[in-house]
């Protein structure tokens, strides 16, 4: 790799021990670190527990109760979830979705979002509800203009309590 190459790419580098020598050992390789910049920005937060909660506890439950009929066959949230991450990467990160064979020989689809769901940051989760919310209509039969909206609905549907989200 050029330094050219090596200039154009962004690397981050944690605030810690163990970042400052990842930093000292990537500044070493480059032929002259001073046509470069350091630039520290701001961490996004991280995803709570209560969205995690929130998200598989209340959203995923009232997306399959008003589920379309081609999508019935999912039977549990994390299906659910799954199905979604999907259907979301065919429309948002095609470049992301894999094909593989299994032992029969049947092809199998799956997906690698660029950024793993389970260490997504509070900031790119609801950039994530808001695609679920702009592709509902695809997901379910229900129309809304906000997820609590869909929930409401589940709730009353149910007779179970409504908790609204505060993310």
């Amino acid at each position: 790799m050029t330094d050219t190459e090596k200039q154009s790419e962004v690397k981050q580098f944690e605030i810690s021990k163990e970042g400052f020598f990842k930093l000292k050992e990537f500044i070493q390789t480059l032929a002259n670190p001073f046509e470069y910049v350091i630039q520290i920005i701001k961490k996004d937060k991280i995803r709570s527990n209560r969205q995690n909660r929130w998200y598989f506890g209340m959203l995923m439950p009232a997306i399959r109760y008003f589920l379309t009929e081609e999508w019935s066959n999912i039977k549990d949230n994390n299906m659910m979830h799954k199905q979604i991450e999907y259907t979301l990467s065919e429309i948002y990160y095609e470049d992301k979705i894999y094909s593989i064979r299994d032992k029969n020989g049947r092809e199998m689809k799956y997906t690698k979002l660029s950024i793993s769901f389970d260490k997504m940051s509070h900031k790119k989760f609801q950039d994530y509800l808001n695609k679920i919310l702009i592709n509902l209509s695809r997901f379910t039969g229900f129309e809304t203009d906000n997820l609590e909206g869909l929930i409401k609905e589940y709730c009353i549907q149910i007779g179970k309590k409504y908790k609204p989200y505060k993310g």
